[in-house]
């Protein structure tokens, strides 16, 4: 009988201290008094302690910054667009292959509006100007310009719009509107134009340096080139030394290789040049310009179809 009664006592003690514990855990625990008590009682583990689920991680699940394609710039704040001097009619601009055109309203000094037009590894593609209807300082005038560019080596770029500071000639109020041009089957071919060497130099008449260009991709690769190398180089190549000897205004009547032969013709004004250094600085360079084209080891320049009197000192 003592036995009963001690085994009794026991588990009288242990159940009350087993319900002190969990009452004091649900009223007491400063982590679970703002849990709601119907889930204390409802999601035990053994113990008696609380199941508590995580809230759920949305690490990963970010959505990446999208690319500039046409259409994705009209969320961009106004302010993206103007500013106290220019302000810029297009968010966004489509260039076809080879201009693009731009207009807005500007109060600049002597109401000139400069452009920048890069790609989008950062190469300057051209630069140009245009100015606003008006000519009053401080008056607002509109503006509109068709700028003529080299195709470029890449799908987008931007145009920046500004203006010249008249005190320090810095780029001043200046806005950057995407550019999406529409092509992007690209070829990249080379020109050989003149370039100034040191004097002295052996063959320094016939001395040519290499310079790219890009355009719209084409079987006819010898006449791309050859077009390309009549329109002469580009300002920024200009003040780098390069120069043409080709007199302006030739243009090219045809080409054709035949055995490892380029054959050249070209209009009259080829024609229209004088010393013998500048004729051999025309010979280099077309026939530099064609030899980069496996297919050709020798080139003929002709003239309306002429090789005899052609080119005469």
């Amino acid at each position: 009988m003592r036995k009963i009664l001690v085994i009794v006592s026991l588990a009288l003690f242990f159940g009350a201290v087993s319900f002190l514990a969990f009452y004091n855990i649900a009223n007491h625990d400063e982590s679970l008094k703002d849990f709601p008590r119907d889930i204390i009682q409802e999601n035990k583990i053994p113990g008696g302690e609380p199941i508590i689920e995580e809230e759920p991680s949305n690490v990963g699940d970010e959505t990446p910054e999208e690319e500039f394609v046409p259409g994705n710039s009209e969320n961009l704040p106004d302010s993206s667009f103007e500013n106290e001097n220019i302000k810029v009619t297009q968010r966004e601009i489509i260039a076809d292959e080879n201009a693009l055109f731009v207009s807005g309203e500007a109060r600049t000094f002597e109401s000139i509006v400069n452009f920048k037009l890069f790609d989008s590894n950062g190469n300057l593609i051209v630069e140009d100007s245009t100015m606003a209807n008006t000519h009053v300082e401080g008056v607002w005038g509109r503006f509109s310009k068709v700028i003529n560019f080299a195709a470029p080596s890449t799908v987008r770029g931007t145009l920046q719009v500004f203006q010249y500071s008249a005190v320090d000639l810095q780029e001043i109020d200046k806005i950057m509107v995407p550019v999406y041009f529409q092509y992007n089957d690209q070829m990249e071919v080379k020109v050989y134009f003149n370039h100034n060497a040191k004097a002295g130099m052996p063959d320094e008449c016939s001395y040519t340096r290499v310079a790219s260009r890009y355009m719209a991709r084409t079987t006819g690769v010898a006449r791309a080139a050859l077009t390309a190398l009549l329109q002469g180089p580009t300002n920024d190549e200009k003040n780098n030394g390069y120069f043409s000897n080709i007199p302006v205004g030739t243009t090219l009547n045809s080409i054709r290789i035949e055995n490892g032969t380029a054959y050249a013709d070209f209009s009259e004004e080829l024609n229209n040049t004088g010393g013998s250094c500048a004729v051999g600085g025309i010979y280099a360079s077309i026939s530099d310009t064609l030899k980069q084209f496996s297919t050709v080891q020798n080139v003929v320049i002709s003239v309306n179809g002429r090789t005899e009197d052609i080119l005469q000192p």
